[in-house]
């Protein structure tokens, strides 16, 4: 049985996220090659057996591979600020995977999947031909999945992306097209009277900041158009990987091991309480707050080196990605509402989003539904000229 359909995959340094008929999914980007079974049980993840994070243990092209929670558990490769040269190796091994389990789920008994893929790059990659060219040749090829363990167990599927069914987009204009439109992706009414306005977004993920300056127009057809500004590009090379990295290493000196994935978990769900009882909610906060004023000031600046005339074209901040959820320790703000309250002390007041963490996936699921009407309607056009 083959299955033909679009589907968008976002890979970040600390979770994969894909999107379904219906909405996205999330799990851990964390990797295990291995070769002996093991149990889905952990002593510190919270999850159910039929979530698709914590059963993923599969035969890619004969090799056993092992994602998300399951991973985790066998100390498996986090694509940390330690662990770039294993990533495009990784994304090649996850992305059949990831599109394997989503054929599946949607259409149970699917044997072959030839896939359109949405995906995405941040905005200063996105503006290097060749570093499109190099993310798309990472994720085009045939590859053979065998689910070995999970809802579908014993399935074997084909899956295959051509290098011309995928589409790269610029990260923080997916997340911001998701927030101004509505689900047909029209411009939200309250929004209109961005057009011809600048918003700074900034992009807070696991291994860098991103920011981007975004100019707001609409096309000739009225929809949506979000043009990059060049002077408004930049990047930290740090975000929350950085401070966990620093926990990691503190904590190793007192001889007490964790993982990324497993203090990411602590800090977000737990308190900030180890379970031998340690409370690093003060570290973490300490940490927070100043990659916030970093943030702040990298965005300040690059405003404030713009001439007058474009300065005040300015109306909004956009503060978006997975790393802006991270709690400030027990401090009643994230590291993304510390930024935000800073930038409207300068009179840049910031549009909210109700899930920083699916902005960006979200945005490509609206861009997948429009090209597919418009495919639908090129489709019944035809017909009726018959």
């Amino acid at each position: 049985m083959k299955l033909e359909a679009k589907r968008g995959i976002d890979v970040g340094n600390i979770n994969l996220k894909i999107t379904d008929a219906d909405k996205a999914y999330i799990i851990p980007n964390v990797i295990s090659e291995i070769d002996e079974p093991v149990s889905i049980n952990t002593t510190f993840l919270r999850f159910k057996k039929d979530e698709m994070k914590n059963q993923i243990d599969v035969l890619v092209n004969g090799k056993r591979v092992q994602l998300g929670n399951l991973a985790i558990k066998n100390g498996g490769r986090e694509r940390g600020i330690n662990a770039e040269k294993n990533s495009d190796a990784d994304i090649k091994i996850q992305t059949p995977i990831l599109l394997a389990y989503e054929a599946l789920k949607d259409k149970p008994g699917t044997t072959v999947f030839d896939a359109s893929v949405y995906t995405s790059l941040p905005i200063r990659e996105f503006k290097r031909k060749e570093k499109i060219q190099n993310y798309i040749e990472l994720i085009a090829g045939e590859n053979e999945v065998e689910f070995l363990s999970g809802d579908y167990a014993g399935n074997k599927i084909k899956v295959k992306v051509r290098e011309d069914n995928i589409e790269v987009f610029p990260e923080g204009v997916l997340a911001l097209f998701n927030i101004l439109t509505t689900k047909e992706c029209g411009i939200r009414p309250e929004y209109q009277k961005l057009i011809g306005s600048i918003i700074i977004v900034v992009d807070i993920g696991g291994g860098t900041i991103d920011i981007a300056g975004l100019e707001v127009n609409k096309d000739e057809n009225g929809t949506l158009d979000l043009n990059i500004v060049n002077e408004l590009v930049d990047f930290i090379p740090e975000g929350v990987l950085n401070i966990e990295d620093k926990i990691i290493r503190r904590l190793k000196e007192k001889e007490y091991e964790i993982s990324a994935a497993e203090l990411d978990e602590i800090i977000r769900d737990s308190g900030c309480i180890l379970d031998n009882g340690e409370d690093i909610s003060d570290e973490v906060e300490k940490h927070v707050r100043q990659l916030a004023v970093k943030a702040t000031k990298n965005v300040m600046d690059r405003i404030n080196a713009l001439p007058a005339i474009r300065r005040r074209k300015i109306k909004k901040i956009f503060t978006t990605g997975g790393g802006s959820l991270l709690p400030a320790g027990n401090a009643e703000k994230n590291l993304g509402e510390l930024v935000n309250e800073a930038l409207e002390s300068n009179d840049y007041h910031a549009i909210e989003s109700e899930n920083p963490l699916f902005d960006g996936v979200k945005g490509m699921k609206k861009l997948i539904d429009m090209d597919e009407a418009d495919e639908k309607e090129l489709k019944e056009s035809k017909k009726g000229d018959k």
